[in-house]
């Protein structure tokens, strides 16, 4: 191979330095941890919670779970998984997150169940606001504080 043949190898080569990964997806560069620069928010969560002052249902009683986070890296959609109920919902490039609302029937009662939240390296902090509908109105709100197992998570930026 000639030098000016050789030459333009290595210039396609440096060209293509940081333009995609191999199957050539632009925008997806290594971090310091030589994974993907892609928001990576998916795992099992020990999940805390706590029912916040203020609602108007009494009765209410809320118990520690397992959260399980389905996210494929730098995907925008997400699902919750957390006491036996899913949450499917949206997580933004910064780690914040909101679920559609979901109809739960329990016994008599219904109830509309949000979430809303922020993911961190380590785990997520997030509000439940639960209403409910039937028979009678009222609403709660629970904090969720939850501690990722096994890796941490990838938030860009």
């Amino acid at each position: 191979m000639g030098p000016l043949r050789w030459g333009l190898v290595v210039l396609l080569a440096r060209l293509g330095t940081g333009c995609g990964d191999a199957a050539g997806n632009p925008g997806q560069q290594p971090d310091a941890g030589g994974g993907t620069n892609l928001l990576s928010v998916g795992g099992s969560y020990d999940t805390r919670v706590a029912l916040l002052p203020g609602g108007t249902c009494s009765g209410v009683t809320v118990e520690d779970a397992l959260t399980t986070v389905d996210h494929v890296p730098g995907a925008s959609s997400l699902r919750l998984t957390h006491a036996g109920l899913s949450h499917s919902g949206t997580v933004d490039a910064s780690a914040r997150f909101q679920t559609t609302a979901r109809t739960v029937v329990v016994g008599p009662a219904t109830f509309r169940i949000t979430l809303a939240g922020q993911f961190s390296v380590f785990g997520f902090e997030a509000t439940a606001t639960v209403e409910q509908t039937s028979p009678a109105a009222c609403a709660y709100t629970v904090q969720w504080l939850g501690t990722k197992s096994g890796s941490p998570n990838v938030i860009p930026g």
